[in-house]
């Protein structure tokens, strides 16, 4: 009997729909916030891990060695220019000519005549930071030092040569004259020359970092048909 009734007094009860509603909403708010905390949380974090990942690119292509390759003549004028990769430039010095003719007797007697070369002097160098040395290595011609300093370089010329940074020459300490004695026999013999059928040179620069990285380029160096020295970056 006393269930009967409570159960129809419990029955008999309607319930508040605003109180219903207000509660829903409620709950619907609290989980929409719960939902808006989380993704707010996610998208710091996203943001974060990219910074942080930008910030190490940056930092890492900041320290990043590089180096320039130059070309310079040696008229005092001071002009470089610039041997950039995947191009081929024509150099401020080098240029082969060919002068008067003359002879010489060889040990028969017999005249022997041979061409004055002319060779336009300069040389190759290298620009660049936190460098400490740079070694030039040539498959054919021969290097020298063009401001060697006694005592200190003790291999001044030849195919391969190590230059050092020194305070007293600054940038200057890695310049280098480039002499093609193969190329210049040829074209002071006696008979016709094609300029641009003369041998090439392969160039291999490495420049040593104060950090102990290595950095390499390999340099042709060729002639045109006009006597001008070709210089092209290869990939080896």
């Amino acid at each position: 009997m006393f269930r009967k009734e409570y159960k129809k007094d419990f029955n008999s009860v309607t319930p508040d729909i605003n109180l219903v509603e207000k509660t829903k909403q409620r709950i619907n708010n609290n989980t929409a916030k719960k939902h808006s905390e989380i993704q707010k949380r996610f998208v710091a974090a996203a943001v974060a891990i990219c910074f942080l990942i930008g910030v190490g690119f940056m930092a890492s292509n900041l320290i990043k060695p590089a180096f320039a390759l130059v070309a310079f003549a040696d008229d005092g004028g001071g002009q470089l220019v610039n041997i950039e990769e995947n191009t081929q430039v024509i150099l401020p010095f080098g240029k082969i000519s060919r002068g008067e003719r003359d002879f010489y007797p060889d040990e028969t007697g017999k005249k022997v005549y041979t061409y004055d070369v002319g060779f336009d002097s300069g040389g190759i160098s290298v620009k660049g930071k936190n460098i400490s040395s740079v070694k030039y290595t040539s498959e054919i011609g021969e290097f020298r030092f063009l401001h060697p300093i006694p005592q200190r370089q003790i291999d001044a010329e030849g195919k391969e040569i190590l230059t050092t940074y020194y305070e007293e020459l600054g940038n200057k300490s890695f310049d280098v004259n480039w002499i093609p004695w193969d190329a210049i026999n040829i074209v002071s013999e006696d008979g016709s020359v094609d300029f641009a059928d003369l041998p090439s040179d392969n160039v291999t620069i490495e420049v040593f970092f104060k950090n102990g990285e290595i950095m390499i380029k390999h340099l042709k160096l060729s002639f045109n048909n006009d006597g001008n020295l070709i210089a092209k970056i290869i990939t080896k």
